[in-house]
């Protein structure tokens, strides 16, 4: 599928063809929506908070789909941002919407990673065919 996409966007750098990862791999190309970056998101919430990077990501986590903590950080997420002059209603509200982006966010540095890996690999392919295709095979053969 990721290669079926990549041809179809045609990625003209590192960063096109990392965000299609992303897209690829969240399936919101159905959805038409972004990819949403964990780095993104964890410096909102220190801006937002007010809050420390590690404390930022912390909470982030905690939000996110496999931690499962959440409910034990809402009451201080909106007493927090209440404080800093939202009202209670919004505040709620973008727990709920942190919350679900949590669920569809990626990380960028894990996206960029595999998108060199696609790319070295694709310039091995290119420039090497004969030992890219015993590699493929002995690994088939695992």
């Amino acid at each position: 599928m990721e290669w079926a996409i990549s041809r179809q966007k045609k990625p003209r750098s590192l960063e096109d063809l990392a965000a299609i990862f992303a897209r690829s791999s969240l399936a919101l190309d159905s959805l038409g929506a972004e990819a949403v970056y964990e780095e993104d998101k964890i410096l909102e919430l220190r801006r937002d908070l007010g809050i420390g990077l590690t404390d930022a990501r912390r909470l982030f986590h905690s939000i996110g789909p496999l931690n499962g903590t959440a409910d034990q950080h809402r009451t201080w997420f909106v007493e927090t941002v209440v404080g800093r002059g939202m009202s209670p209603a919004d505040a709620t509200d973008r727990w709920r919407n942190l919350r679900d982006e949590a669920q569809r966010t990626r990380s960028r540095s894990a996206m960029f990673e595999r998108a060199y890996r696609c790319l070295k690999a694709s310039y091995l392919k290119a420039h090497y065919p004969e030992e890219f295709a015993a590699i493929a095979s002995a690994r088939a053969d695992r």
